[in-house]
């Protein structure tokens, strides 16, 4: 619906319509809240209060840009008002205009500095710009000038983006003593407790946080990650991860069907579908021959770089790209579902696929060490920033005896400074010329992305180099991985702290480079 300053006025009928909307927003009856706000308005046109609740109403609901549409006519009438200023700003860094908000709330802090909103909307806006060091300052000062359970919550957050884990869960603790069952403090106190490494503890925290909102999804996902990278691989740690899909929800149109649960596929003719990144895909594909014993038929559609690797997966019958044309299917399923309708636990994790069949490997070639290097992940993933390595930090392998580096990075282009280094990537299309690339390596030293996964399911020796907290896909506190054999993570000992990591890598490649040369 759309809210609107409607002409005449009765004060009495304003007043209750407003009221009732309150009261419906606080039941969580967000479109008929907004119904009565508009009734309010109706009666009484420029009510700044109803303005108010109807534009909180709409964030709420995720209407950023109907907000900042809604609270237009009411800035024209009232442009100093501080209060409308604020929910503008908000309203904009909802609807994906960041920069703006920024420039909207700063202003209304250069009016009242002593404003705690202003403040805790600009941490938010910032925070959303990749501006964090600054997000926590200005969470902080709106922290101090308003102590209460939000504000605290609000600072926790921002704490846990700077990597503040210990600071942000006596933040946390501080608002819970305020609110024992406030849900942002539940989860904040969950995640720092994660970030320091005390994994049970967040296990108990994460409880408490989806008893408090049981139908959150936030709280069921970080639930769903404690569990899986403790290696509880549960029935409920597999039904919290489902809930991803109402993070996300909807199945792209066109790949719409209903969703195999696990029944019966006897003649039936199933999709099985790329969910999230590639390195996903290719870890979750090895489930496909298992879905083939029991369907009739089975259809894979992946990401287009990876549909020439792909195209010999044992037991699937066509491999698509994801979004183009689809012969005829009966039923779907994504591929990082497959596990729980398999019951997957650490001793039932199916083998990796062989590649290597498509790209086998040449025979041992005198001469240095062949060693694969990928320093960065997609950009655009939101923890990328701990994730990739700093190319300059790769100098620390300079000069390692009897070892030649190659890249694999993609996109090619500049090589890491310091580092004698070959590039491989020059003409790379796809991950099937990856893999060629891949066989002709003695190890692959990774960072947390797809090469990772494909040079470990060709079978090749790969070092992963992991963050200080992993990916649950790698478990917590171990060297190996069951999914992968041939695969040793080499992890971070200190938050954002590559140099440790580095020099771990550094030692390693010279026994086994000195060993190669004695034998």
């Amino acid at each position: 619906m759309t809210l609107s300053f409607g002409q005449g006025g009765d004060a009495v009928r304003a007043h209750a319509a407003f009221q009732r909307g309150l009261a419906l927003h606080e039941s969580g009856q967000g479109d008929a809240a907004l119904a009565a706000f508009a009734d309010a308005l109706q009666q009484a046109p420029g009510h700044i209060e109803s303005i108010l609740a109807a534009g909180h109403c709409l964030l709420d609901a995720k209407r950023g840009a109907e907000a900042e549409q809604m609270l237009a006519p009411a800035l024209v009438r009232h442009p100093e008002d501080v209060r409308l200023l604020i929910l503008k700003g908000r309203a904009l860094l909802a609807a994906g205009r960041a920069q703006e908000a920024i420039g909207t709330l700063s202003l209304v802090i250069a009016v009242q500095p002593g404003n705690a909103g202003a403040h805790a909307g600009l941490a938010d806006a910032l925070a959303a710009h990749g501006e964090v060091d600054r997000a926590v300052l200005h969470s902080m000062v709106a922290f101090r000038l308003m102590p209460d359970h939000g504000h605290a919550s609000n600072f926790s957050a921002k704490l846990i983006m700077g990597g503040y884990f210990e600071e942000a869960r006596n933040v946390a603790d501080y608002a819970l003593r305020l609110r024992p069952d406030h849900f942002g403090a539940l989860v904040n106190r969950a995640t720092a407790l994660d970030g320091l490494g005390l994994l049970e503890d967040a296990l108990a925290t994460g409880e408490r946080a989806v008893a408090a909102s049981p139908k959150n999804v936030t709280a069921r996902l970080m639930l769903a990650g404690l569990y899986l990278r403790l290696g509880r691989m549960t029935a409920r740690a597999w039904d919290l991860y489902e809930w991803r899909h109402r993070q996300n929800p909807g199945t792209p149109g066109w790949m719409q069907g209903p969703v195999w649960a696990g029944e019966d596929l006897t003649g039936r003719t199933i999709l099985l579908h790329a969910e999230q990144g590639y390195g996903d895909t290719l870890q979750f594909v090895r489930y496909a021959p298992l879905v083939a014993r029991r369907a009739g038929r089975v259809i894979l559609a992946v990401q287009p770089a990876l549909l020439r690797l792909l195209r010999t997966v044992p037991g699937v019958d066509l491999v698509v790209p994801m979004g183009g044309a689809l012969p005829q299917f009966d039923i779907v399923c994504p591929l990082l579902s497959l596990p729980r309708l398999f019951a997957t636990t650490l001793e039932t994790i199916p083998p990796p696929l062989p590649y290597a069949d498509a790209c086998p490997m040449p025979p041992a070639a005198p001469g240095p060490l062949r060693v694969g290097l990928v320093w960065a992940g997609n950009a655009d993933f939101p923890l990328d920033a701990q994730r990739s390595i700093p190319a300059a930090a790769l100098a620390a392998l300079a000069s390692i005896p009897g070892v030649q580096f190659y890249s694999l990075q993609m996109p090619a282009g500049a090589l890491p400074p310091g580092l004698n280094m070959i590039n491989l990537m020059g003409g790379v299309q796809d991950f099937a010329d990856t893999a060629a690339r891949v066989a002709g390596l003695d190890l692959v030293i990774a960072a947390d992305t797809a090469v990772a996964h494909l040079a470990a399911t060709m079978g090749k020796p790969v070092w992963l180099l992991s963050r200080f907290r992993g990916c649950w896909r790698w478990l917590h506190d171990r060297v190996d991985s069951p999914w992968y054999p041939s695969l040793q993570i080499i992890r971070q000992t200190t938050l954002k702290d590559w140099s440790g990591v580095l020099a771990t890598v550094r030692r390693a490649l010279e026994a086994l480079a000195a060993s190669r040369h004695q034998a």
